[in-house]
Formats: structure tokens, sequence, C-alpha cells
């Protein structure tokens, strides 16, 4: 049987469940046992216990931050590699003799007929004069 990996997230969820559970184990312990065996002695310090959550509680946030930011710095690479794809595309739509631009009917005619243009684009007027 394979073994889950245990992710910092869930580490923390982890910590944050038990201090949860340990404080709601206090407070049962402090409100219905000592109440009625009347132990006013047996005060229970919570002080660490609110200290965990909070460190808890911030390290979380903290987490859950990292991975936002992280998401949107890989979003925005994406669509930086999208735009640079597009750029290129456009960039393609010149002539290979003259480096003028050329509409895309004309981009297509060339990219159709690979034996005459060898895989390049040419304009109108380069169509003409292209020998290979």
């Amino acid at each position: 049987m394979k073994r889950k990996k245990l992710t910092i997230s869930t580490f923390l969820v982890s910590a944050l469940g038990l201090i949860v559970m340990l404080k709601a184990f206090v407070y049962i312990i402090e409100h219905f046992v000592f109440e009625t065996t009347g132990e006013d002695v047996l005060k229970v310090d919570e002080s660490d216990l609110n200290t965990a959550f909070v460190v808890v509680v911030v390290l979380l946030l903290i987490r859950i931050s990292y991975v936002v930011v992280k998401h949107r710095i890989v979003r925005a690479r994406q669509t930086q590699h999208i735009n640079t794809v597009v750029e290129a595309k456009v960039e393609s739509f010149v002539c290979a003799e003259c480096g003028k631009k050329v509409s895309e009917k004309v981009r297509e005619y060339c990219l159709e007929r690979p034996n005459k243009f060898a895989g390049q684009v040419y304009c109108y007027d380069h169509q003409k004069t292209v020998n290979l």
C-alpha cells in the first residue's frame, strides 16, 4: 500500500485540528469534570495552547498566501508565453526576402507550396522572383 505524501498544508491543518481538539478537551475537563468534583485547585493553563493556536493559524495563512501568489505567477508566465507565441505568429506574416508584412492569405499560399517556396513566406512581388 502506497503512503500519501504529507504536504506542509496538510501538516498545518492537522496541527490546527489537534490544537482545537486539545482546547475542547481542556474546556470539557474544566467545565464539567472539575465543576462536578468541586476541585478549583486543578486549573489548566491554556496560554501555551493559545500561543500554539495563533502560531499555527499564522503559518497556515502564510502558506495559503504563498500558494495563491505562486499560482498567480504561474498564470502570468503562461499568459506571457501565449503572448510570445502570438507575437511570433504575427512576425511570421513577413516576406523572407524584404521583410514586408504580408496578409494571412499570402502566407497560407506560400506555406501550401513547400516545393516552390521551401517553407518560406514571400510577398507578391518576390513570389515571382523565387528560383528554388
